[in-house]
């Protein structure tokens, strides 16, 4: 295995890779990651056709594709990632599985419509990286009849700054805006600013978008006290 040593030293790594009995990578272990075995037990994910926001390094993907999804499509929008979820694809034989260099932000230029339709998208740490989460949201409605969404949100604390309103054709929903650390982080947005949607204003839009059954599964806090966060599964049948 000398030579994956040297392929995965080309980068900089946050998923951990088990490969041949040695590890690989960096200390994130994505490919085991409860929330995705947690969508599984209410969701079966057998035999669906997937699409993935922010896939990272291709973790979850993989894991998708261990848990028997028919089919995933993985759009992400950092460059250097993207190739290293090509390695992954690689690595781990994913024929199942394409990844898409994009970003779904508004003026991202992600040809949406060329995608098709899927059963579930799955949005894991990726909605409050964006500036325009309302337009990635109605974007989805499109696509998905299911969505399972873990976000980041606003509260009365954070992000600092004031509540301010983001309007669209059809209705207005308040948030913060953010501002990423640090760019050059594989785990970061593709702009400086994102904007973290309140709880109450997410739900409003699925709702809003056609998702007529939202379910909030999960609060919480993570990494920061401050930095609430929701895990929701919304869907336009009812799957729940």
């Amino acid at each position: 295995m000398v030579e994956l040593d040297g392929i995965f030293k080309c980068f900089r790594w946050e998923t951990r890779f088990e490969i041949g009995g040695k590890t690989y990578g960096g200390q994130y272990d994505a490919t085991n990651d409860e929330r995705v075995h947690r969508l599984n037990v209410i969701y079966p994910l057998k035999g669906k056709r997937v699409l993935e926001l922010g896939p990272l390094e291709g973790g979850h993907t993989l894991m998708l594709h261990r848990l028997g999804c028919r089919e995933i499509v993985s759009v992400e929008g950092r460059p250097e990632n993207y190739v290293k979820c090509l390695l992954v694809k690689s690595l781990f034989e994913m024929a199942n599985c394409q990844f898409v260099l994009g970003s779904f932000d508004l003026h991202g230029g992600l040809p949406w419509e060329t995608l098709g339709q899927f059963d579930l998208c799955t949005a894991i740490g990726v909605l409050y990286h964006v500036i325009e989460p309302v337009y990635v949201l109605r974007q989805l409605s499109k696509l998905a009849r299911n969505l399972y969404i873990w976000t980041h949100v606003a509260s009365d604390s954070f992000p600092h700054g004031a509540v301010m309103t983001l309007h669209s054709h059809d209705g207005s929903y308040k948030g913060r805006v953010n501002f990423e650390r640090d760019l050059s982080s594989p785990l970061a947005g593709l702009g400086r600013s994102e904007f973290w949607l309140f709880e109450e204003d997410l739900i409003r839009v699925l709702h809003d978008s056609g998702y007529g059954h939202v379910k909030v599964l999960e609060r919480g806090s993570k990494h920061d006290p401050l930095w609430s966060y929701s895990l929701l599964l919304a869907s336009k049948h009812g799957v729940m």
